[in-house]
């Protein structure tokens, strides 16, 4: 009785190394230039069957000597593949996130540390696809000598790269506070792309609510402003994004843009106000931007209900709002 449940023992054990022997992992190709590993799941769960039965299997009364050393072996080296899995599983999500943030050599060059080092990574994972690629035995894979230690101090080099990214990023933001309204990603996205200043376009109307695109010249001149519908407004002054320290820098330009369209707008509510009394309201609405109607007239109704209320009290209140109507009626 003994020796047949120590020999049906010794043969689940035999089995469930030929199953292992036999089950591979999964790749696909990304950007043409290496593989990912696909179906973490099922990988995860294959080995978390195994180390349960494993684990069942050493409860046993007749699992002594040589055969329970064999299993415990078996059982570490299945606890070794799981904690590999879960390495290169967090590495390749880290990996796929920076990879196209540091294809870019402005990021390299303005980042060179952080740059090196995620280098290191690549090559890493980049020579561990190419050979799960020409032989996928998950195995043969946690058998590769210093494999799991070179991808614990990989996981530890992206943790520290994302901090320094995170630092990166918050300095840019306080330059131009208004970065803080887009998304880590579309930030890194713009930074890493500072050769071409057209790529902040797709990311006006989240830095600025009235903008929608700018206008730039052939010689990479910010020249003026156009809005959702269309309508456009001329800045009083060219912004050159790549002058002196503005080039590569894209929240100097961005700043410099926040700061000249405030006071080409400035400029515009003046002729703007000039022509207010002079012209008939349907032709002069018609004659500006709406965002300099709407500033127009919040302007001349602040000043006229504030010499109403002065001069002439609640009835004054009233004469103005019957003017207000009238001016709606004639429209």
């Amino acid at each position: 009785m003994r020796a047949e449940k120590k020999f049906s023992l010794a043969k689940k054990l035999k089995l469930m190394k030929e199953e292992m022997k036999l089950f591979t992992l999964t790749l696909f190709p990304y950007k043409g230039k290496t593989f990912v590993l696909k179906a973490y799941d099922e990988v995860n769960a294959k080995l978390d069957d195994q180390i349960v039965n494993t684990q069942a299997m050493l409860g046993s009364q007749f699992m002594k000597g040589k055969l329970r050393n064999e299993t415990k072996s078996w059982e570490t080296k299945l606890n070794n593949m799981s904690e590999l899995i879960e390495e290169i599983s967090k590495c390749q999500k880290t990996w796929m996130y920076l990879e196209p943030i540091f294809a870019s050599d402005d990021i390299h060059k303005q980042m060179p540390t952080e740059g090196a080092w995620f280098r290191d990574v690549d090559n890493l994972w980049k020579t561990t696809m190419d050979a799960i690629d020409n032989d996928p035995g998950i195995i043969d894979l946690v058998e590769r000598e210093n494999i799991k230690t070179a991808f614990e101090d990989s996981n530890k080099k992206l943790d520290r790269i994302q901090k320094s990214l995170n630092e990166y990023l918050e300095e840019k933001r306080l330059i131009f506070p208004r970065f803080y309204f887009l998304a880590n990603e579309d930030l890194l996205m713009l930074l890493a792309q500072t050769k071409e200043p057209r790529a902040v376009q797709p990311h006006m109307d989240k830095c600025f609510e009235g903008i929608y695109r700018v206008m730039f010249s052939d010689r990479d001149e910010v020249y003026g402003l156009i809005s959702a519908e269309g309508e456009e407004v001329e800045l009083d002054k060219r912004i050159d994004v790549n002058e002196g320290d503005k080039k590569g820098n894209v929240e100097k330009w961005m700043l410099e843009i926040e700061s000249i369209m405030r006071r080409s707008l400035k400029g515009i509510c003046k002729e703007s106000l000039l022509s207010y009394h002079s012209t008939p309201r349907t032709t002069w609405v018609r004659q500006w931007p709406g965002q300099i109607v709407l500033a127009v007239n919040s302007i001349h109704w602040t000043t006229d209900v504030e010499i109403a209320i002065k001069e002439y009290g609640k009835d004054g209140l009233e004469s103005y709002k019957d003017k207000c109507n009238k001016q709606i009626d004639d429209i």
